[in-house]
């Protein structure tokens, strides 16, 4: 759930995810991070066909992520 992802992003030392921009640059867009999490999840459950998805690299910017690569394998 949303509180849940809060969390667990707080959490996350390896991430560069923080409060206050990195040296200097502006924040990133933490609700836009846990709504796509929200949203793959979402997709993972509504589509039983689909064995795993993989999103790399995901960026975060002050306005929201762009994921720059992402594929997807089904199940045979």
């Amino acid at each position: 759930d949303h509180r849940d992802l809060h969390r667990l992003i707080r959490r996350q030392r390896q991430m560069c995810i923080r409060d206050r921009g990195y040296r200097g640059q502006p924040a990133v867009d933490r609700e836009a991070i846990i709504n796509g999490i929200l949203i793959l999840s979402h997709i993972a459950t509504e589509r039983p066909d689909i064995a795993e998805i993989d999103v790399n690299p995901v960026i975060a910017y002050p306005d929201g992520i762009l994921a720059v690569d992402a594929r997807v394998l089904l199940r045979e």
